[in-house]
């Protein structure tokens, strides 16, 4: 992992990285990384397509926010003012 990820971050943050390996040379105080495995499961995917597929899931997006607006999505989150989901887009 480059060490690019490190620097966005303020202390009492978390670096969660999936798969790549954490590059602890770039590593920041006050700073937590943690790395996830998660294995892949077919069948588990088809059941959750099929169920989004015929309505049964659904999801609110209360706003599709661009990426730049992360901060402003954080705070709204954080007032407890949301009514679904705050999706960031490119």
């Amino acid at each position: 992992m480059q060490h690019a990820p490190w620097r966005l971050l303020r202390p009492g943050g978390t670096l969660i990285t999936l798969p790549e390996p954490l590059d602890e040379a770039h590593r920041r105080p006050g700073i937590t990384a943690r790395g996830v495995v998660v294995a892949p499961d077919g069948g588990a995917l088809h059941t959750i397509a099929a169920l989004i597929d015929s309505g049964a899931v659904h999801v609110e997006v209360q706003s599709v926010l661009p990426l730049e607006e992360a901060a402003a999505a954080h705070r709204v989150s954080k007032e407890g003012r949301v009514r679904g989901k705050l999706v960031l887009g490119l």
